[in-house]
């Protein structure tokens, strides 16, 4: 059977005045002010620092959290999730605000801890979470950007994430801001829970050089811009990740939808062989999150299968790992090598480099992508 001959992919409209070729866009600025950003949460919450105001719940009695966001934020309740799940030892549930049915999971209410997560603190869906939550009798967290906002106001206690203002639609220093304090949450919560504390000194050390990481993650946008052509041809692309990268590849796959217009879907890299691997073609890019850790081996294998049918590969990977895929990579970007429980907060950067940059290529308003507003407010 032929291939299906596809007409060329139509370039987007642009709204009147925009120009791709102009600089200054907001998105771009934000992404670059990411280890400011860091460094202004480590100086509010290192060393567990800014975290008594939760003194109140008596964490050593919380048996269970629900952690609950809406678009970008739903990525970060997924990220922490493992946080504390495997450093507080507390089991979790990550929900879409939309989805949220307003139940205690198990036993008393009491027991449970609500985390909402949210950048503007204003999206209805997540505010009316937020209501149901405490109409269960569930104490809430806010961990938000916009600290004045409602669900700042409404909740029982209050992380902001001090990322500052942010202009563009798509949320990149307050996702990345939010990452830190849940991880740091996760932490000050094994603390409260009895933890060794010399099995989370390694974790706190890590956390405090996330500025350092991230500013070498953003030293691949030389590299991004070669990226760039790879995408000319697609229509799709999947990212693919596994353990603790998946949710990071999932707001990777969001960016692109965003701003780029170019349908992505984001999955454990060991579900492409359970259907996604029709769609593998020369066409396709399939990027890669990959670190050299214990699970590199199953993840290069799944990365070899989508190249011997022709995927275009895309690594976002430390070097070790770029070296091990060598055999079938296109082309590559370089995280830094640093531990595994930091590793989602700096691979999220070269995927936002990548939707803003192919965004631009494709002439489309970064700042402003069609249908989208920065807080979603139901009218």
């Amino acid at each position: 059977m032929s291939a299906v001959a596809l007409p060329p992919i139509p370039r987007v409209e642009s709204p009147p005045g925009f120009s791709p070729a102009e600089s200054g866009f907001a998105m771009h600025k934000e992404i670059h002010e990411q280890p400011l950003a860091a460094r202004v949460v480590a100086r509010h919450y290192g060393r567990d620092g800014g975290f008594d105001r939760l003194d109140a719940l008596d964490l050593s009695r919380i048996r269970r959290v629900r952690l609950i966001g809406a678009g970008t934020s739903v990525y970060a309740t997924r990220a922490a999730k493992r946080w504390f799940e495997t450093v507080a030892g507390l089991p979790c549930e990550a929900e879409v605000a939309s989805e949220y049915a307003g139940t205690a999971a198990c036993g008393e209410a009491s027991d449970e801890l609500g985390v909402v997560v949210s950048q503007s603190g204003e999206t209805t869906e997540t505010v009316a979470a937020m209501v149901r939550l405490r109409e269960a009798g569930i104490p809430t967290v806010a961990v938000v950007n916009a600290a004045s906002s409602t669900i700042g106001r409404e909740a029982d206690v209050v992380l902001p994430t001090f990322a500052g203002p942010e202009t563009g639609v798509c949320a990149t220093k307050s996702f990345t801001a939010a990452l830190q304090v849940l991880a740091r949450f996760a932490l000050h919560a094994a603390r409260r829970r009895g933890a060794d504390a010399s099995q989370l000194a390694p974790h706190a050390e890590a956390l405090d050089r996330i500025p350092e990481w991230i500013a070498l993650a953003l030293e691949n946008e030389p590299a991004v811009l070669e990226v760039l052509p790879h995408f000319d041809r697609a229509r799709s692309a999947l990212i693919i990740a596994r353990g603790a990268l998946v949710p990071i590849a999932a707001e990777g796959a969001l960016k692109l939808k965003e701003i780029t217009y170019i349908h992505a879907e984001a999955m454990p890299a060991g579900e492409l062989k359970h259907g996604p691997m029709a769609l593998v073609d020369s066409d396709l890019p399939v990027v890669a999150l990959a670190a050299s850790g214990s699970d590199f081996g199953r993840l290069a294998a799944n990365v070899r299968q989508a190249a011997a049918r022709g995927g275009r590969i895309v690594v976002v990977g430390d070097r070790a790992a770029i070296l091990g895929l060598s055999d079938c990579v296109t082309t590559a970007l370089t995280l830094p090598r640093c531990p595994d429980f930091v590793l989602p907060i700096a691979a999220t950067v070269p995927l936002q480099l990548l939707a803003h940059h192919l965004a631009v290529r494709r002439g489309v308003d970064v700042d402003r992508p069609r249908n989208l507003a920065k807080a979603v407010i139901d009218e």
